[in-house]
Formats: structure tokens, sequence, C-alpha cells
């Protein structure tokens, strides 16, 4: 897939994230400097600025296998856009490395795939269960 990190970045904002959060949320992402706050956002606070009415499932596993599954149940793309504090940040990856990266980090994550799926998870917090929930979109971010 072509590199168009802004436009994949400016969809996911505006397909996922509450209104009051879009714009401050998408300056953040296309800053060097800023980056690491914007993904601290969702990592932290994932219900506060979702847009909840895109959730179409709350995923209580941290389980690669089946989250992979849950992913590729809903969508017929293998690769996903991966936003987050992992290596993979700002690429695309399978499905389930960039979940597994994610997961085996601690830290929180999206991966939003071009056909109007993301998966978001919150950061793991001590003895607490993470946070992460499958959202659809009727606008998709086909090539």
């Amino acid at each position: 897939m072509k590199d168009r990190t802004n436009d994949i970045e400016d969809y996911f904002c505006k397909q996922f994230i509450r209104r009051a959060y879009q714009e401050r949320l998408y300056f953040e992402l296309s800053s060097n400097n800023k980056r690491v706050k914007a993904i601290s956002r969702f990592c932290n606070n994932l219900m506060d600025i979702i847009n909840t009415d895109r959730v179409v499932e709350h995923c209580d596993s941290t389980d690669v296998t089946y989250l992979t599954d849950r992913l590729q149940e809903r969508s017929s793309h293998k690769k996903g856009y991966c936003i987050g504090f992992f290596n993979l940040d700002q690429k695309w990856a399978d499905i389930s490395d960039a979940i597994s990266t994610g997961i085996c980090s601690g830290l929180g994550f999206a991966v939003v795939l071009p056909d109007g799926i993301a998966y978001m998870c919150e950061e793991a917090e001590f003895k607490m269960k993470r946070k992460s929930v499958i959202l659809h979109s009727t606008a998709s971010f086909e090539e």
C-alpha cells in the first residue's frame, strides 16, 4: 500500500474519534514533537475520546489469535496501519504482527484497516484489564 500517512491518520480521527477531539488529535499525530502526546490520549483515555457509536465489540481478551480472528471476520484485509508506541508506528503490518507487537509492548495502540475497521487498545495498567474495542465505520479508506 502507498504511504499516505496524513490521509490515513485524518481518516482515523474523523471516523473513530469524537468530534471534540478530532482536530487536536490529528494536529498532534501530524507533529513529530507532539505525536507521543496524541497517542497517549487514546492509550490512557480510550473510552473518553472514541466515537462510541462506532464500537461493534468490546474485547476482554489480549489473546493475539482471538483478536486477529475477530478482525479478519470483519475485514478482507490482511494488513493494517499502526498507530502506537512501538516499532510499527506509522507503518503497514500484518494484523497479527501489529496486534502481537502492541499487546507485548504493554502500551496503547490502534490498527486501522482500509475498509472501515479499527482495533484500539489502552495501555496496560498494573493489575487492571486492558480496555480494547473493535470499531466499524461505513466510510472506508480504500486505495
